[in-house]
């Protein structure tokens, strides 16, 4: 199933820079009326609790940072493409880790979920424990 994602607003590459490392403010944010949020030059975003994703918000909308870095070097938007990291951290949104997949293609790029399915024949799992 396709994800439609929101495309990115020209805006930001007024807002961030990417220093080859990070993305990065280039203009103080506000939150409010004199709410200072992040200054300029401070690593953009925050990391979601959830799932451990960088995102930042533009013009009310949140946006992963992989894909605003991505908008920012190459200069256009990854569309419905997903973004994947090559060595799987999610954190590591270097322009050179990250990769246009589809779906499935993605899903193939993943650490394998160890299951008692994954053990020999006559063998069980109980806490942690195998017992044969």
């Amino acid at each position: 199933m396709a994800r439609n994602f929101t495309p990115i607003p020209s805006v930001a590459r007024a807002l961030f820079y990417y220093d080859g490392e990070h993305l990065r403010n280039r203009v103080d944010r506000y939150r409010g009326v004199g709410n200072l949020v992040a200054r300029a030059g401070d690593v953009a975003g925050t990391i979601s609790k959830r799932d451990g994703r960088r995102s930042v918000g533009i013009e009310g909308k949140k946006y992963l940072v992989r894909r605003v870095i991505w908008f920012i070097v190459t200069g256009a938007d990854p569309g419905n493409f997903q973004l994947d990291h090559r060595d799987l951290n999610r954190l590591n949104n270097c322009f050179s880790n990250l990769r246009p997949a589809t779906g499935s293609g993605d899903n193939a790029n993943k650490r394998r979920f160890r299951t008692t399915a994954s053990l020999p024949k006559r063998c069980r799992r109980i806490s942690g424990t195998v017992l044969t």
